[in-house]
């Protein structure tokens, strides 16, 4: 060390002898080896680097000295070609025999331009591994060449793109398969890159390329989302119901991510704006949970929603963004979340002369996240980590997406987390409240069933809590058990209660046994029982006398519903259950108009409205449309928009100008172009309302209910 700088010496040192043989003193020089010793130790830790690179790439290194004809492997090169050390000789002739007899003049070919000189060493070939297993390598070397020009050495690396090659064959027969699809990609495709070309306006081109792109994708989407609807309303094997609701299922993730897209493209252009007008809280929160509900039975996770008394249930703003936003948060906890539950909460934090401050929050008991990832959330295409993309799928837009949302709507969004334990996503926003609906009893509400005693049984305790506090909220005297043993020991204290709520899904006894038992012991006018059941859980069961059943998630409404109806004993109490295919026609007749230029979004619609019990007339253009109204009575005409000869905007506007708007029939938009601009465009020609492609039977359901029948006038 020498003035705080550490040097490295190589000392060399020769003995002296005096006369008689003897060593007298010790002469010798050091050298200063600084330079060289820390250019030595660089190359070391560069050579550690690359073994480290290269172990984690998984490639193999090797050396092929041609003067002597010898070749040298790293380990990780046996391990490629299945090999252990002593089953390469490190000769090509070794190397040579590993390759497929039909891959062989090739590669030496190839090698022989590259030692001439020709072109680089880059290729692939097949080996064959000592058990008989085939796989694909790639091969890349440099050569080197002496002073006389002659090629005397090639060092390179080998990779096995086996799986690689194995993915792009079933991407090429998925392509195959799939060919009517890829031409309208391909097209859109097109037009994207016209779009990219204009450099001067490239916001604006890249706004028109994703709606464009999200219409050509829809088209396609309709027709997959809506026949897999269809086909898993049929008779089905458990395999065959399995397959449809996976390709439903990648339907509505890839529709997920085309509304992702296109939300973010209108908010980073500032073209985002929200609505304003009034709706039902309490059922635009709810209805979130709908969609998941099924996600959350596959998982056995229990799903659940609390609102606060305080909270309003008619509001004013952005139902439809709200409603994105709190369906984001809900899904990312479900996709999260192996076991356990998920429980939306809604509360009132404060209160301002316009309106009310409402906290939402999503809590999990899923797999937390951890303090140092924290700020890669709400970030876009932004993931906890690398592993969680691999895992659990998705771009990273979704938080992002309601984080900008929150901030239109001037609120806040923030994440609370305890890694293993689970998360909390919160958001607060500023509402309008709006004046209240009139009771459809007259305004006496839940007075008559005040003081009722319900007994609970669940095993969850949250859940419990839940329904416990909510039947407070209305007066009722809850009591809450379990587990079924703990059920009969309170029922055999001869303890009288109104009604009993039990879980269909319970350890132990169950549910569906318990009430066998308790029916045993009460007959169903002692003691009216309802089952609480998730979907696809059984929900009625031959001698039991079940006064109800209620779906999960749990609704507010459908709860309260029961409980007047089976506590005020009215003449029949309600069984809920889904009436999605159940007919309409039969109660609601119409005549009905589709007007579709694309034949298999033609018969999509057919088979939906068949379901309903509807027989429908159908046009395939705007022009044929015109004619076909003025032509014959129709109470509704579904109206595709963008169509050859004539559109769907100049139909409907062509149509209201001839009938005048008492005289025409309801006219809904049914199109893939969705965004909020496109639904405006849509009434401001004419149209009544707007369903978005891929077409839900449940939203083409309401759209036939809230359709009234037009008098028919007789010619003179």
């Amino acid at each position: 060390l020498v003035r705080g700088r550490l040097l490295w010496l190589l000392t060399r040192l020769a003995p002296v002898h005096d006369a008689a043989g003897g060593i007298t003193r010790l002469v010798g020089r050091s050298l200063d080896i600084t330079e060289r010793k820390t250019i030595e130790l660089r190359f070391q830790s560069l050579t550690e680097r690359l073994q480290l690179a290269t172990e984690a790439a998984q490639v193999g290194i090797w050396d092929y000295d041609l003067t002597q004809d010898h070749v040298v492997w790293d380990k990780r090169m046996l391990v490629i070609y299945g090999l252990d050390g002593s089953k390469f000789d490190g000769t090509w002739r070794t190397w040579r025999e590993a390759i497929l007899p039909d891959d062989v003049d090739r590669v030496e070919r190839e090698q022989r331009q590259a030692l001439e000189g020709g072109k680089a060493f880059d290729t692939s070939f097949r080996i064959r591994w000592p058990g008989g297993e085939v796989r694909e390598i790639r091969a890349c070397a440099h050569v080197q060449i002496n002073a006389s020009g002659r090629a005397v050495r090639m060092v390179g690396v080998n990779w096995d793109v086996t799986a690689e090659h194995r993915s792009q064959a079933e991407i090429m027969r998925a392509r195959d398969e799939a060919e009517s699809l890829n031409r309208q990609l391909g097209q859109a495709l097109d037009r994207a890159n016209q779009l990219a070309c204009d450099a001067a306006a490239a916001t604006v081109a890249k706004s028109e390329f994703l709606a464009n792109m999200s219409h050509e994708i829809r088209t396609p989407m309709n027709a997959v989302i809506g026949m897999t609807g269809l086909l898993l309303g049929t008779e089905l094997s458990l395999q065959q119901r399995e397959l449809a609701e996976t390709i439903r299922s990648s339907g509505d993730t890839l529709l997920g991510l085309i509304n992702d897209i296109l939300d973010y493209s209108k908010i980073e252009s500032g073209r985002l704006e929200l609505e304003n007008r009034t709706f039902a809280l309490h059922e635009c929160v709810e209805s979130t949970l709908d969609v998941l509900a099924s996600r959350a039975g596959e998982k056995k996770i229990d799903l659940m929603c609390s609102i606060e008394p305080d909270v309003p249930d008619r509001v004013t703003g952005d139902d439809t963004r709200l409603r994105q936003v709190v369906m984001n948060l809900l899904s990312n906890a479900v996709k999260f979340t192996s076991k356990g539950e998920v429980l939306l909460t809604l509360a009132v934090v404060g209160t301002t002369e316009a309106g009310v401050c409402l906290r939402f929050a999503v809590h999990d008991s899923g797999c937390g996240i951890p303090a140092d990832r924290m700020d890669r959330l709400f970030k876009i295409f932004s993931q906890v980590d690398a592993s969680t993309t691999r895992q659990y799928g998705g771009t990273g837009l979704g938080l992002a997406i309601c984080k900008r949302i929150v901030e239109l709507m001037n609120g806040r969004i923030w994440v609370e987390s305890d890694v293993g334990k689970g998360s909390v996503f919160y958001f607060e926003i500023e509402l309008r409240r709006a004046p209240a609906l009139p009771k459809k009893d007259g305004g006496s509400g839940t007075a008559p069933i005040a003081g009722r005693r319900i007994l609970i049984v669940d095993d969850n305790a949250t859940s419990c809590r839940v329904l416990c506090r909510q039947f407070v909220t209305w007066g009722l005297v809850p009591r809450a058990v379990s587990s079924c043993a703990e059920a009969l020991a309170v029922l055999a204290r001869e303890e009288v209660f109104d009604l009993m709520l039990i879980d269909v899904e319970m350890p132990g006894m169950g549910g569906i046994s318990l009430a066998k038992e308790v029916r045993s012991l009460h007959t169903a006018a002692q003691l009216p029982i309802a089952l609480l059941a998730a979907p696809g859980q059984p929900r009625t069961t031959e001698g039991l006398e079940l006064a109800g059943c209620v779906s999960k998630p749990i609704k507010t409404g459908v709860l309260l519903e029961l409980c007047l109806d089976l506590l005020q004993k009215r003449p029949a109490a309600r069984q809920v259950a889904s009436v999605a295919d159940a007919p309409l026609a039969e109660d609601h007749p119409l005549s009905i108009l589709l007007v579709e230029d694309n034949l298999v979004n033609q018969r999509v619609a057919t088979l939906m409205l068949q379901r309903l019990g509807y027989r429908i007339d159908v046009a395939g253009n705007g022009r044929l449309a015109v004619e076909a109204v003025a032509r014959t009575h129709y109470d509704l005409v579904l109206m595709d928009v963008q169509m050859p000869e004539m559109d769907g905007l100049q139909a409907t506007q062509e149509i209201c100008a001839r009938a005048g708007t008492s005289g025409r029939p309801r006219i809904v938009a049914m199109t893939a172009n969705a965004s909020t601009s496109d639904r405006e465009q849509c009434l401001r020609a004419g149209m009544d309302d707007f369903l978005a492609k891929p077409v839900r039977a449940a939203d083409l359901r309401k759209a036939l209910a809230v359709t009234q029948r037009r008098a028919r006038v007789e010619a003179a």
